[in-house]
């Protein structure tokens, strides 16, 4: 029994423990190891009892038993066991601390952290556009250090629309797990582009042929529309001036008689 202190919920821990045959009346060990780092060898216990005080010793152990010490209702989970004789056997399952997503200039840029990699073989990154189907795009190789690891990941192939993203952690051993699902919402449409990009004080942005009424809005990455242009009837490519604009990334929208197409451009 030990119990020095509370343990957070929400994350997993690693309990360990073992049971020493030694042979003599009261010789028996049996030994308690809490969310310690992998260790080839065996490390000091953090709790160590001698079995039994009097009495027989057992032969073998023929069960385990996992038991709940009040009748509150129960709230952990076992998220995998191993049995072994070798403490090198013992480690963290990986943990995947964060996984997020962002565009940027057209590319979904993918940022994880990890931590306790060990025996892992790597993060396969699988993409999506319905959120149900994925397929690999790229694989990233695991460091495999207990320290936390830092990963980011390029997609230059976002498709208009929603992109759905996820991590699949696969082991040495062949098992695998997923991350949650990343969504890049991105407004990118074929049919309108623009150059240069990025630009410093003048865009030229080519699209279909304009009608009457036809306008280009500039839109921030909020949503907020900074600033309108009428474009010329019958034009297929329009000048405009970003000189007074702040550094960053915007949105243009070219708006022709209720036809929409959107691209993105950098102002540096």
């Amino acid at each position: 029994m030990w119990a020095p202190t509370n343990y957070d919920s929400g994350v997993v821990h690693l309990v360990t423990f073992a049971y020493q045959f030694n042979g003599g009346l009261g010789a028996d060990r049996a030994k308690l190891w809490i969310n310690k780092p992998f260790s080839a060898t065996e490390p000091t216990p953090d709790a160590i009892s001698i079995f039994p005080m009097s009495g027989s010793i057992p032969a073998d152990l023929g069960r385990l038993a996992i038991r709940q010490g009040t009748t509150l209702t129960p709230n952990v989970d076992i998220d995998a066991m191993i049995v072994s004789t070798n403490y090198s056997d013992v480690s963290l399952p990986l943990n995947l601390t964060s996984f997020t997503g962002s565009l940027l200039n057209k590319a979904a840029m993918l940022n994880w952290t990890s931590s306790n990699e060990v025996n892992v073989k790597g993060f396969a990154i699988e993409k999506g556009l319905n959120g149900k189907d994925f397929s690999e795009i790229g694989f990233t190789a695991a460091k495999n250090t207990a320290t936390a690891n830092d990963y980011s990941f390029e997609d230059n192939s976002v498709k208009g629309g929603p992109n759905y993203y996820r991590l699949k952690m696969i082991d040495k051993d062949g098992s695998s797990r997923f991350s949650n699902v990343v969504l890049i919402n991105s407004t990118i449409v074929s049919g309108v582009s623009v150059f240069p990009n990025p630009a410093v004080g003048n865009i030229n942005l080519s699209h279909e042929k304009a009608t009457r009424g036809a306008v280009i809005s500039v839109v921030g990455l909020n949503g907020k529309v900074l600033k309108t242009y009428p474009v010329q009837p019958g034009a297929t490519q329009t000048g405009l001036s970003v000189a007074e604009m702040v550094k960053g990334n915007y949105i243009l929208i070219f708006n022709n008689n209720g036809s929409k197409s959107v691209t993105q451009f950098s102002k540096q």
